[in-house]
């Protein structure tokens, strides 16, 4: 996350860009963890912070930290009112309303305050969390002229998700269940790698107790039994079916 963070406080402003991907980290735990309330109250955070990103590529400055933003419709009225042949349609439009929505499941669902009527559930997670990954794609987008696959796979890379199971020391990611077999650590560490893939040398400095040789014939069980994995040009990337199962029987056990 350090490269995102330095790439987008380049485009921006390091302070509000370190709040943006800190808060989409913590976004992204809690919606794997199923920790729903707290986790749209991140979504809420990462949106103040994108707002700010918004009025600074707008206007040249932005709101402080700590201090309240406009109200929402006056704030996406001065977004949307700024020089188009300046600023960015997406930047004045499209990112501002998507934010809003985000915003709205912050204020008015059953998540910054108490309400009978509507509880925070999978589906409200569901579009935050498909909103925030537009959001943070699409500034990746305007801010390195790129097009719209480049920047999905771009975040997809850098932004790893983060698997509860796992911890990072450093570089290097440890399985914290003890217990598991060997094929099941396997698929939380490419789980966690995501689109970036693992090589067997990885791997095998990952997995301390298991041998090479025992990753290698777990490796090819998974790919040619199960179809979890797929082994490209000497890495292993996990596949939906492997991603599938791991968040229906390994974070939920």
């Amino acid at each position: 996350m350090a490269e995102l963070r330095a790439e987008l406080g380049t485009a921006s402003d390091p302070d509000l860009a370190g709040e943006l991907v800190d808060a989409y980290e913590e976004l992204k735990v809690r919606y794997y963890r199923r920790d729903f309330r707290p986790g749209q109250l991140e979504a809420g955070r990462f949106a103040e912070a994108a707002f700010r990103i918004l009025q600074l590529r707008a206007r040249g400055s932005y709101t402080a930290i700590g201090k309240a933003l406009p109200q929402l419709p006056v704030l996406i009225q001065d977004l949307e009112s700024a020089d188009p042949s300046r600023v960015h349609e997406s930047v004045r439009i499209h990112i501002p309303r998507t934010l809003a929505a985000v915003y709205n499941i912050r204020n008015r669902r059953d998540v910054g305050h108490i309400a009978a009527d509507v509880d925070a559930n999978s589906m409200d997670a569901e579009f935050v969390m498909s909103a925030c990954n537009w959001v943070l794609a699409e500034f990746v987008r305007l801010f390195h002229q790129c097009s719209a696959e480049h920047a999905q796979a771009y975040v997809e890379g850098i932004v790893k998700r983060r698997v509860p199971l796992i911890q990072v020391f450093g570089e290097t990611p440890f399985v914290l269940r003890a217990g598991l077999p060997a094929r099941d650590e396997i698929l939380v560490l490419l789980s966690h790698q995501g689109s970036l893939g693992a090589s067997l040398d990885q791997l095998d400095s990952w997995l301390p107790t298991v041998d090479r040789a025992n990753i290698r014939a777990r490796l090819s069980e998974l790919e040619r039994r199960d179809r979890y994995v797929r082994r490209v040009e000497g890495r292993t990337f996990i596949t939906d079916t492997g991603i599938e199962y791991v968040e229906s029987q390994l974070l939920r056990a």
